[in-house]
């Protein structure tokens, strides 16, 4: 793939990220892991010389990759960074994502629990482990992978916030929210809290205390499209589907793939289909129960 070709599908604060990042790496020294072809707009020399000196940049370009879609480019410089830097914790753990994403479970389980039993200490790897049983369905093997963190006194934003999901998608409403409360207000904290506790009211019938969570987090400077989907989720939670749809095409105007307004109208009309802790399991973690399909992409819309 060339530079040209691969630099329109990226953002433009991507493409600036990137060539920062070229530049940083253009005052580092020689390389202990050679590669002699490019990624996208970085060079070989860059990857190089990022390898060597400063692996953590590679592994943080490589999930910049990761979050445009760019599967393959992430996972080639992951395994750069692991290679000249073994048993690097994000390099590793972004390969598992990956793999989760493609399909491949026992590959990334298997370096999960190859991960936690040699670093028993560290809380990413067990939350990964626990996200990958949420994703199967399995809540009460999630939340176990989970407690030893707990015991162990980690109160981590990330930790907590996986732990209230699991409770939502299990129907436990209060617990889910006990533990959202605290970090949605708290400024320091990522906004994605309140962007779940809003949900979990919109779950629970509480429709204008969504509205008024999602309305005090305005300032926290949520990117606007996670704001239209949070509101038209709510608004497909508490029965106005046609505003809910509104919003998703306002929200997404022009935009295709993943993130499209065409991808957030079928998520909706699922949505739809599904009452209670269902809904939570499936926002969540898109699980959805035995023998109920999601609508395909090829069929044309589907109203909620």
């Amino acid at each position: 793939m060339t530079d040209t070709a691969f630099l329109p599908v990226l953002s433009r604060p991507f493409a600036v990220f990137c060539m920062g990042l070229l530049v940083l790496a253009g005052c580092a020294g020689g390389p202990e892991v050679r590669v002699n072809t490019d990624v996208g707009p970085v060079s070989a020399a860059a990857r190089n010389r990022l390898a060597q000196k400063d692996p953590d940049g590679l592994t943080t370009l490589a999930a910049a990759f990761e979050r445009s879609g760019q599967a393959k480019e992430a996972r080639i410089l992951y395994a750069q960074a692991l290679a000249a830097h073994p048993g690097l914790v994000s390099a590793e753990l972004g390969l598992v994502r990956l793999d989760m994403d493609e399909g491949r479970r026992r590959q990334a389980v298997s370096r999960l629990e190859a991960m936690m039993e040699q670093r028993p200490a560290l809380a990413a790897p067990r939350r990964l482990r626990a996200l990958v049983a949420a994703k199967e369905g399995s809540f009460p093997q999630a939340r176990g992978w989970l407690a030893p963190l707990f015991r162990q006194g980690v109160r981590d934003r990330e930790s907590l916030q996986l732990q209230a999901r699991i409770f939502a998608a299990e129907g436990r409403w209060a617990d889910a929210l006990k533990l959202l409360a605290p970090l949605c207000h708290d400024p320091d904290t990522s906004p994605a809290a309140c962007t779940d506790m809003a949900l979990i009211e919109a779950l629970q019938g509480q429709y204008r205390v969504a509205l008024k969570t999602v309305q005090s987090n305005l300032d926290r400077r949520v990117p606007e499209g996670g704001l239209h989907r949070t509101l038209a989720r709510i608004y497909a939670l508490s029965g106005q589907v046609e505003e809910a749809r509104r919003i998703a095409r306002l929200g997404y105007s022009g935009e295709t793939g993943k993130g499209s307004s065409q991808t957030l109208l079928f998520e909706l009309a699922t949505l739809g289909r599904l009452q209670g802790p269902e809904r939570a399991a499936y926002l969540f973690f898109g699980v959805l129960p035995h023998g109920t399909a999601k609508p395909s992409l090829d069929a044309g819309p589907t109203t909620p």
